[in-house]
Parts: C-alpha cells; sequence; structure tokens
C-alpha cells in the first residue's frame, strides 16, 4: 500500500486468502488495486510483474527459498 502512496503511477494486484484483510487494504487506492481472494501460492498472472513484495508470508510457500522461487516466476515469465 504505501507503494502505491509513493508512487502514483504504479499499479497493484493484492492476494490474500482473508476477505477482511483485502477489504482492509484499499484504503482509496481502488483505482490502481486489484485485489484478488485466493491463496497466494495459487495466484498466477498474465503479464510478468516489475517487482513482487511478500510481507509476512513465506510460511505459505514453505519458507524463504521457495518463497523468492515463487516471486522469481512472477517476474521472470518473460524467459
Amino acid at each position: 500500500m504505501r507503494a502505491l502512496e509513493l508512487i502514483p503511477s504504479a499499479v497493484a494486484d493484492g492476494v490474500d486468502i482473508s476477505p477482511h484483510a483485502l477489504s482492509s487494504a484499499e484504503r482509496g487506492l481502488s483505482d490502481r488495486l486489484s485485489l484478488h481472494l485466493t491463496p497466494a501460492a495459487e495466484f498466477s498472472t498474465a503479464e510478468p510483474y516489475d517487482l513482487v513484495l511478500c510481507q509476512g508470508s513465506t510460511h505459505v510457500f514453505g519458507g524463504l527459498e521457495n518463497t523468492m522461487d515463487a516471486a522469481a516466476r512472477l517476474v521472470l515469465q518473460r524467459v
């Protein structure tokens, strides 16, 4: 959320399994933020991202190394 507040041209996707967490995430940024109620490990996108942030959720992917691999797949889809 802070990245969107700091960079007015940025757009983002937010992923969580908690409807409450997603509804509290909007903070007036709904025109640049798409929220997805889905497990992070199952989330995919058609286009690669420039940046992936994962805050406090490495357990979802089974640890830091697996989290980094998952993030890399979302960034490096061009390969």
